[in-house]
């Protein structure tokens, strides 16, 4: 080994004595060869590419490391399904609801007070439905449902689960006017048009006043019968024939006759019965003794 190598390797071998014993003076050798390595590491540092020249240093004014990676990832949601909106068709609701859901929620405005039965019902094939109805539960019930006692006045909350099903499905939500005959009497009051005008009456001349007059818009006669009564019995016994022509008077073609109790008192009138409480009570008699026009 040449004198120059064994210097060197002393050198060496004092820096790193020195280091390892505390309170040690190092010599002015060790100094000048700690500086020597210090030099190096800066230039390792500083100047990568001549040590390393397959690392490239373009995007190097980007790099932060600080900051953890995952930080800077985007992270995308699948979109929520959009559930078709229900169907009003008559006096029903008409569900579409997709394939492979767990909760398929709606929710229905209901005035309860004309709803006599609500039920639904699937099309041709569906076995059973699993579903709720204002937090009522119904599992693998079997088509068709009757949902009556469920149904609220207001907002009804309903959800359906389509597990199973490999296609979308058709469910029906079929709402009934209750059968109430004080209902359906106003109803024929309030909004029905008025009886028709029946210039010849074929029939007998009424003589009797009626709470509720009414008769059917196609009836040719101009007596009337009790409304009230009439619905009552059809509604029971399913009897909508007209108790004076006989022919089937539908729901929808009665009509309230409001003038004619005052018709029934002047043909009472008319037949000389008594009329005290009629329009003509209060005029005079122009043959009494106490009339201005005699003497």
């Amino acid at each position: 080994m040449s004198e120059r190598r064994k210097r060197r390797t002393q050198s060496a071998a004092d820096v790193e004595l020195a280091g390892q014993l505390p309170g040690t003076e190092p010599s002015p050798l060790t100094q000048r060869t700690r500086r020597k390595s210090n030099a190096r590491q800066a230039r390792l540092v500083a100047f990568p590419q001549q040590f390393y020249p397959g690392i490239s240093l373009q995007n190097q004014t980007h790099m932060n490391l600080s900051q953890p990676v995952f930080n800077q990832m985007a992270f995308q949601t699948p979109p929520m399904p959009v559930y078709p909106p229900p169907q009003m068709v008559n006096n029903s609701f008409i569900f579409t609801l997709l394939q492979q859901q767990r909760e398929i929620p709606y929710t229905l405005t209901i005035d309860k007070t004309r709803v006599g039965k609500a039920v639904l019902t699937a099309q041709q094939g569906v076995q059973n439905l699993t579903f709720s109805i204002n937090n009522n539960i119904f599992r693998n019930a079997i088509p068709p449902i009757d949902i009556s006692p469920y149904i609220i006045h207001g907002n009804n909350f309903l959800q359906f689960c389509t597990f199973g099903f490999p296609n979308p499905i058709f469910v029906e939500l079929k709402l009934e006017d209750i059968q109430n005959p004080e209902l359906l009497l106003r109803k024929v009051i309030d909004t029905f048009p008025a009886a028709p005008l029946i210039p010849h009456d074929p029939f007998t001349v009424p003589t009797q006043t009626l709470e509720y007059p009414g008769r059917g818009f196609k009836c040719q006669h101009y007596q009337c019968f009790d409304l009230k009564e009439f619905i009552t019995r059809g509604v029971t016994q399913n009897l909508w024939d007209c108790p004076i022509c006989r022919q089937i008077i539908p729901f929808e073609e009665l009509r309230y006759d409001r003038d004619y109790n005052k018709q029934v008192g002047i043909f009472n009138l008319s037949d000389g019965e008594d009329a005290t409480n009629s329009l003509f009570s209060d005029l005079s008699n122009p043959f009494d003794n106490n009339s201005l026009f005699l003497d």
